[in-house]
């Protein structure tokens, strides 16, 4: 049998004396990289081997910070990868402005470079008053140079590059000044930034939060490592909340990974949501609701179903027209699914698409079957889509999903937080791919959103939901 080499003998040794001199763990750390940190510290100190660099780890406790400092990987820039930048300002800042309160933890801060970046993205998308950022790092040199917000003035051309290319709405220059060869940022930004000492191997939950960026840190860790943070992570989030980390990392090795969506595979991006696969309960009844441009975006939905879907589908689509079997008609032309009208007492029964009937609410009771109603109208209209949404969460509870499609008023909004707040699910199509987005932006500004999904991938993802 092989001897092993002496210096792998001695790294053990050292990441042993570390955790029990001072209780900092490395022993979760990929070995090659950790191993050449280790080397260059002992390089940089003059000492001739990992063992010297133990003595010093023992007998000299003012030798702590500066071995930490060395054993981490502070690097970054600011608007690193300026495409996930512009993601995060194109599509997730879009669901984060539907809460009162906003929490981001930027777990790995290093020097801050990109904590600064993230407020001033927020601060041009009018987030950032009601933002609070949480950066955290176990390293305490490289949070200190975080909280000065001071950087060479030599990176300044690759930060403003950056900046541009992340969608930056202004200059650089704006958020920052130059004096005696560094820049500093402007004191505002760091109004809503707590800095504060966090370690991911070791230490718990930090906060609740509805995004989660750690950009290039598990990549040092060894697959149980990864699947610790990442289980940290999911406990850390909001449900429905977000993940972005590094472009080359992968939740692959993490038991929770199954727990989180990628945003969009077809871009490659390394952002997710977490909490929608969350062992949801067996979904009982999807509830749809639309207007303007509703007959068009109800026929690409129900063409693209399952012909054995085993849960019913019920449609609010107020058009203004008092025709409901005309638009019965249309639709059962491209569904593979048959199509009635809701009618009072009826049950709704599975594989079967059921449309309200022009000028009347419906309702689900608490027994699930139809109860139909001429009360006042809602948001203008009857039927409403909120009165179907807010009946059906409160019969349907976790095994409900509610579908916001496009529509000129705000109709929806409030079912479709009556069903999140219920645990049921909540899909909204892209405002952005809407005839008439009103009502897609009104959900996730009242209610927020599990998913956001162009429109032709919501039957898909349906099918995938529904059994």
């Amino acid at each position: 049998m092989s001897r092993p080499d002496p210096e792998d003998v001695e790294l053990e040794l050292f990441v042993q004396a570390l955790q029990l001199r001072h209780g900092y763990d490395f022993s979760q750390y990929a070995r090659a990289s950790l191993k050449r940190r280790v080397l260059n510290l002992a390089s940089t100190h003059g000492l001739t081997s990992i063992g010297k660099l133990i003595e010093r780890i023992v007998h000299d406790d003012t030798f702590l910070p500066v071995a930490v400092a060395g054993l981490s990987v502070p690097v970054s820039e600011m608007f690193r990868n300026p495409p996930v930048f512009r993601a995060l300002a194109a599509e997730v800042f879009l669901v984060l402005a539907s809460y009162p309160h906003i929490n981001i933890w930027q777990a790995g801060c290093a020097r801050g470079q990109e904590v600064y970046s993230l407020a001033i993205l927020l601060e041009e998308a009018g987030l950032y008053q009601r933002t609070q950022i949480f950066a955290t790092d176990f390293n305490d040199a490289a949070l200190a140079q975080a909280q000065e917000g001071i950087f060479p003035v030599s990176e300044a051309r690759l930060y403003a590059e950056n900046y541009l290319a992340a969608g930056g709405a202004h200059t650089l220059n704006r958020y920052c000044h130059a004096k005696y060869e560094h820049i500093k940022f402007d004191e505002s930004l760091k109004r809503n930034i707590t800095f504060a000492n966090h370690n991911l191997v070791a230490d718990g939950v930090f906060c609740e939060a509805h995004l989660i960026l750690c950009r290039n840190v598990l990549i040092y860790f060894t697959n149980p490592l990864q699947g610790r943070v990442v289980g940290l992570f999911r406990d850390s989030l909001v449900r429905g909340g977000f993940l972005c980390i590094g472009t080359k990392e992968t939740l692959d090795f993490a038991p929770a990974a199954r727990e989180f969506v990628a945003l969009d595979t077809r871009a490659h991006l390394p952002l997710w949501h977490c909490g929608l696969v969350k062992t949801r309960q067996k979904i009982a009844l999807v509830v749809a609701g639309c207007s303007t441009g509703g007959l068009h975006a109800l026929q690409i939905l129900l063409a693209g179903l399952r012909a054995d879907l085993q849960v019913p589908l019920v449609i609010v689509c107020h058009t203004g027209s008092e025709d409901s079997d005309l638009l019965c008609e249309l639709l059962g032309r491209v569904s593979p699914l048959p199509l009635l009208e809701a009618i009072e007492r009826r049950k709704p029964e599975a594989g079967v698409v059921y449309l309200a009937p022009a000028g009347y609410h419906v309702y689900l009771e608490r027994d699930r079957h139809f109860a139909l109603s001429v009360d006042s109208k809602v948001c203008f209209v009857r039927p409403a889509v909120d009165v179907l949404f807010e009946s059906a969460a409160n019969a349907f509870g976790a095994r409900l999903v509610g579908v916001v499609l496009t529509g000129a008023n705000e109709d929806g909004a409030k079912g479709l937080r009556c069903i999140r707040c219920g645990d049921g699910c909540g899909i909204v199509q892209d405002p952005a791919q809407a005839v008439a987005p009103q009502m897609p932006e009104a959900a996730l500004r009242v209610a927020g959103a599990d998913e956001i999904l162009p429109l032709k991938a919501i039957a898909a993802r349906l099918n995938e939901l529904c059994p």
